[in-house]
Formats: C-alpha cells, structure tokens, sequence
C-alpha cells in the first residue's frame, strides 16, 4: 500500500539548480487590471485565470468574469473540458464555454485518518490535469505554504475522480520548496514552479510516484502560470504580464 505523505527525501535527489537555456524573452502585456493566478493552453489558445474572477483568453485579448466572486487559482484542461480551481474552497470545477460550473469536485481535506490540506491554510495554488488511467481521471494541485513540514506543508497533492465524480487523495508529495504556485503537464513532464524561490522543477512518475529529476533557477517575480509548448514557456506574473521565453532546446 502506498504512503500517503511522501517525504522530500523520497522525491528528490541532492541537486543544484540548471541555468535556464534561455534563447529570447518577450513581455506580453495583459489587463493591467488582472492578477493572473493560472494559465493553460486549450485549443491553442491560451487562457488565463484570474484572482479577482476573470478568465482571460490571451490569443484574443478578451477577458471575462464570472457572476460570483471566485478566487480562481488555476485553470487547466483535458483537451475537451476546461477545469478551475477555487481557493477557499479548495475545489476542481468543471466549467462550460459559458462559466457556468457543471460539475464541481471538493477536495478530500483528510484521507487515511492523515491531514492532507489544512481548513483555513493558503489553500489550492495550482492545477494541472495529468491523464486518464483505469476510468479515472488524475490531476495534480499545489497546497501553496510557508513550511516544509507539518500539516500543511508546501506540497503537490495527486488525486482522482472515478465516473461516479468520487474524488480520492492518492499520494501527497511534501516539497523542498516553499510556495509551490503553478503546475503543468507535458510529454510525461510535471512542471512545478515556486514564485518565491524563483525555481522550476522537473518531476516524472517512478514506481508510482512522482519525483524531482532536474531543477532550474527562472526569471521573472511572483510567477503563477505555466504552459509549456515546444522549447516555448509562458509564464504568468502577478504583475499581469506573461513573459514567452523562448529556449535553445527543450527541457527534457
């Protein structure tokens, strides 16, 4: 039987930060009114979620807001439906091309009589959808924190949801880093990055378990979205703007 909570140790070797093999960097400006909090690539077009409740598509530069006041702190997509997460609630939620929620998925604070995502902490800061495996749906979220350790602690959180929309905890995966703030999946690459460590991380499943394989110091500040396409990176910052960075080669 699996652990619940993976220590660092068990998910990450001793290693020291890469250079970023940064070729060109360009700013793309957005809504000086937003604080960008997530960011995913749907359709090619790329969508951004907002602290103040807004979803944003970049590509056409139009924004819109949901009717309620949402704390949106990641969005991310299956290739058909496009999930949200809120703070506060700390829940997954299926949206419609309208906003309007068709489902919503609330996570499992305590799972095997261990604490997981404390009531009332920093909560849910990023989304990524993982894949389909055995009728399920897996997903990763970040409990963002300011502690490596104890109950709520920085860690990324890989769960499931079932066709009866049961939604279970698998494994928690405690981090060497504070403020775990954005999460993407790609060609079986989790990307993690930390806002106030100005770090991404590389993970890749092994035995089960997701682990830290490489790590890179990254530029910018306060970043809260990912999407990585190609030997392109979109990172979004707080500030409102998304810096393209683009690399001499992909990160593998």
């Amino acid at each position: 039987m699996k652990s619940i909570v993976l220590s660092i140790a068990l998910l990450t070797s001793f290693l020291s930060a890469e250079e970023l093999p940064i070729k060109k960097i360009k700013t793309i400006k957005t809504n000086k009114h937003i604080e960008p909090s997530g960011l995913t690539l749907f359709q090619d077009n790329l969508l951004l979620v907002s602290d103040n409740g807004r979803i944003c598509n970049i590509s056409y530069k139009s924004c819109i807001k949901f009717k309620e006041k949402y704390d949106l702190e990641g969005i991310t997509n299956d290739k058909e439906n496009i999930y949200i997460a809120i703070e506060g609630e700390d829940s997954i939620n299926q949206i419609d091309e309208n906003l309007n929620i068709v489902k919503k998925f609330l996570i499992p604070r305590i799972t095997d009589n261990t604490l997981i995502l404390s009531e009332g902490g920093d909560g849910i800061e990023g989304l990524t959808y993982l894949y389909d495996k055995n009728d399920k749906k897996y997903f990763a979220i970040s409990n963002q924190s300011d502690y490596l350790s104890g109950p709520d602690s920085s860690r990324i959180i890989i769960i499931s949801i079932d066709k009866t929309d049961f939604v279970r905890i698998e494994y928690a995966a405690d981090m060497p880093y504070t403020d775990i703030s954005a999460l993407y999946y790609k060609d079986n690459i989790l990307y993690a990055l930390s806002d106030s460590n100005n770090k991404l991380l590389l993970l890749r499943e092994n035995n089960g378990y997701f682990k830290i394989y490489k790590e890179y110091d990254i530029p910018g500040k306060d970043q809260e979205g990912l999407v990585v396409k190609g030997k392109t990176l979109f990172i979004a910052q707080d500030s409102g703007d998304i810096l393209k960075i683009k690399l001499k080669r992909k990160l593998n």
